[in-house]
C-alpha cells in the first residue's frame, strides 16, 4: 500500500463528507479546464493585438498568466490536498503545504494584480493625465513586481517559519500570522477593487457639464 492510501489511527473518514468532496473535486476540475481554456484564449488575443497600450497590456498579461497558473496547476493541486486530508490519506505534510501554499500565493497575487488594475481604472477616469505617467510600461512593472514580489515575500516567509506537527497544514488562516495576512493582501485587494470599481461608476454616471463644475 503506497503512502497516500494509508489512514492514520487518529483520523476518522466521514463517509458523507468524503463522498460530497469527491463530487466537489469533479467540479472544481471542470471549472480548472474551462479557467485555462479561457485564460488561455485571453493571453492569446492580448499576445496578438497591437492596439492595445503597453502598459495596460502588461498589466492583463499578468493577471491572465496568474489566472492560467491557478487553474492549469494550484487550484487542482489545493482540490487535492483537501481531498486528501477529508478522507484522512497519510501524505507528507511537507508535500501538502507545497499544494496548499502555491494555490494561497498564486491565488493572492491574482487579486493583488486585480486590485492594481481596478486601482488604474480609477486613475484613468478621475486624472487622466497623471495615468499617463504610472501607465508606462516601466513604472507599471516596477508597482507590479513591488506589489507581487511583496505577496510572495510575506507568504513564503510564513509558510517557512510554521511547524508542521502542530498545525492544520491545510488551513494556512490558522497559521501564525496567516490570518492577518488574509485579511491583509488577501480580503484588502478585493475590498480595495470593489471600491476603486464603484467610484469608477459612479464619477462615469455624472454629467460631463456637472463634473467640471
Amino acid at each position: 500500500m503506497s503512502s497516500s492510501d494509508q489512514t492514520p489511527a487518529d483520523c476518522e473518514v466521514d463517509a458523507f463528507i468524503a463522498g460530497w468532496k469527491v463530487g466537489a473535486l469533479a467540479v472544481e476540475v471542470l471549472t480548472s479546464v474551462f479557467g485555462v481554456v479561457g485564460s488561455g484564449l485571453s493571453l492569446w488575443c492580448l499576445l496578438s493585438c497591437k492596439r492595445i497600450q503597453e502598459g495596460m497590456k502588461l498589466q492583463l498579461f499578468l493577471f491572465f498568466s496568474l489566472l492560467f497558473l491557478t487553474n492549469l496547476v494550484a487550484m487542482p493541486g489545493a482540490a487535492v490536498a483537501e481531498l486528501w486530508a477529508v478522507q484522512c490519506r497519510q501524505v507528507s505534510a511537507a508535500v501538502q503545504m507545497a499544494l496548499v501554499g502555491f494555490y494561497t500565493i498564486v491565488a493572492t497575487m491574482e487579486r493583488n494584480a486585480f486590485a492594481l488594475m481596478a486601482a488604474y481604472r480609477w486613475v484613468a477616469v478621475c486624472w487622466p493625465h497623471k495615468y499617463k505617467i504610472l501607465s508606462l510600461r516601466v513604472v507599471v512593472a516596477l508597482l507590479n513586481g513591488f506589489v507581487l514580489g511583496g505577496v510572495v515575500i510575506l507568504w513564503l516567509t510564513v509558510f517557512l517559519e510554521q511547524d508542521l506537527d502542530t498545525i492544520d497544514v491545510s488551513n494556512p488562516s490558522v497559521y501564525k500570522m496567516g490570518r492577518e495576512l488574509y485579511f491583509g493582501i488577501l480580503l484588502t485587494p478585493m475590498i480595495s477593487a470593489l471600491v476603486a470599481y464603484v467610484a469608477v461608476i459612479v464619477v462615469v454616471s455624472i454629467p460631463s457639464w456637472l463634473r467640471e463644475v
